[in-house]
């Protein structure tokens, strides 16, 4: 087919993030009315994906090369609302939809520029896809369940009639009952003409939904193909698994508990229940020492509400949790944290204006270390998982920094002092100095007059007369 017959065509696409790249080389069609999975596990680059071709990027510090095709155009390098002029939707994994706001005033701003007819035919068309939503029009969005507002974000992006809808994350935390009633409503679409291209972490997911996929690993296209070959070919669901092959999969786990350890989390009889729905019921697990213990199941089957259990996020409705022989179920987050136990969430939202190395340095508070130590232990932690300062881009010979502002605060081991001048007023991030509690801030009024700053670095103190 000619690159007009597909409703979306992408060659050779490569996205590079500074020097990380993110994708790399990656080419696939969606014909019109087809459904196209992209799958493959978190940082394959399946979100990049969407981004790029939708233009969301960032147009400083990010690098796009290749072809994007919509409808026979290129529109690499144009703005999201000039994709969204062509007929392109994205639906995002998190932010969806406005909380504060109605289903009905979210189907009305999506349908706008519709005239009376259309929009009354139009939302008919979304309540008998979504039938969930026509009880819940005047509801505000913030008291909806998460499959619900996957249906209204769906409902709220078919109003505009686009030609392409791009989905990222489809049943990311969504009920199965839920998922259902989404992919019997998406099959509907595509039968009206509507080309998808839905990007999935579920392989069972994906493969019920698609024609045809694509799994990403590491940036680069490692599988593709109908979904059928992917059903019946275990090495591309190895593939996808980010398995060297099946034949990894098959070896026999080691058994749980067969020396005599005492294990050092125990979970007794585990249940939750919210507002009448069953989470958890009757769960025991037991991780020992030296132990990895994985969870794994479909969307909805407890496995984060019982990891908020443990943490203390929430309070279970019977069961017993101990931590080396303590009982831990009636403790807080906080003290359970102190108790040494961290925890990661699925969607976690670092602080954006904060270094590298203080968002860090947070996970030090507990042990209440001196400040040496805490940054020692900070630098440790980054160099373990692979992560090494920078190089000033206007200044390749300077130190190294973990500045999220290279070029602005550099770093200068030898005279143990800060390159730039700090600015005027204090920043939203904050400068990279910390004052002494006897100096005054450098502000506009004091711009000339001495302050003391300590070194982020080694935490030593610095002197500088004037700024």
């Amino acid at each position: 087919m000619s690159s007009p017959d597909y409703a979306l065509s992408v060659t050779g696409l490569s996205v590079r993030y500074g020097r990380v790249s993110g994708v790399e080389n990656v080419s696939f069609t969606v014909a019109r009315g087809e459904t196209v999975a992209l799958v493959g596990p978190n940082g394959a680059g399946k979100t990049s994906t969407l981004r790029a071709i939708a233009g969301l990027l960032p147009r400083s510090g990010v690098r796009v090369r290749g072809e994007i095709m919509v409808g026979g155009r290129s529109v690499r390098g144009w703005s999201p609302w000039q994709v969204a002029a062509l007929g392109v939707v994205m639906i995002p994994a998190v932010t969806k939809v406005f909380p504060h706001l109605t289903v009905k005033e979210h189907l009305q701003m999506s349908g706008r520029k519709l005239r009376s007819a259309e929009y009354d035919s139009a939302q008919a068309r979304v309540l008998e896809l979504f039938p969930r939503l026509g009880s819940r029009l005047s509801a505000p969005a913030a008291a909806l369940s998460g499959g619900e507002r996957q249906m209204l974000a769906l409902g709220a992006a078919t109003m505009h009639r686009p030609g392409l809808l791009m989905i990222d994350e489809l049943s990311q935390g969504l009920a199965p009952s839920a998922v259902a009633a989404i992919v019997e409503g998406l099959r509907a679409l595509t039968v009206d003409g509507l080309s998808l291209l839905v990007v999935e972490q579920s392989l069972g997911t994906a493969l019920s939904l698609a024609s045809r996929c694509y799994a990403l690993e590491s940036g680069r296209v490692s599988a593709e193909g109908p979904a059928e070959r992917f059903q019946e070919s275990a090495e591309l669901a190895g593939s996808y698994l980010g398995r060297q092959s099946a034949q990894d999969s098959s070896a026999p786990a080691a058994a749980v508990g067969q020396d005599s350890e005492e294990p050092c989390i125990k979970v007794t009889g585990l249940s939750v229940r919210f507002r009448g729905l069953q989470a958890l019921s009757d769960v025991t697990i037991a991780v020992k020492p030296r132990q990895t213990v994985g969870l794994i199941g479909p969307n909805g089957a407890g496995k984060s509400t019982l990891l908020n259990c443990i943490n203390g996020a929430v309070r279970p409705t019977a069961g017993e949790i101990t931590l080396s022989g303590r009982a831990i179920r009636s403790l807080r987050p906080h003290q359970i944290a102190r108790l040494g136990v961290a925890r990661t969430f699925q969607n976690a939202e670092l602080w954006k204006s904060m270094e590298v190395l203080d968002v860090v340095q947070l996970g030090t508070h507990t042990a209440r270390l001196p400040r040496r130590a805490a940054l020692a232990r900070a630098r440790t932690a980054l160099e373990f998982v692979g992560m090494r300062p920078l190089p000033s881009p206007t200044s390749p010979t300077a130190t190294p920094s973990w500045s999220t502002w290279p070029g602005r605060w550099r770093h200068s081991r030898r005279s143990c002092s800060w390159t730039s001048r700090p600015p005027a007023s204090r920043s939203p991030s904050g400068p990279p100095w910390r004052r002494s509690s006897r100096a005054s801030a450098p502000t506009s009024a004091s711009r000339r007059s001495s302050w003391s700053t300590t070194c982020r670095w080694c935490a030593s103190a610095v002197h500088r007369s004037s700024c």
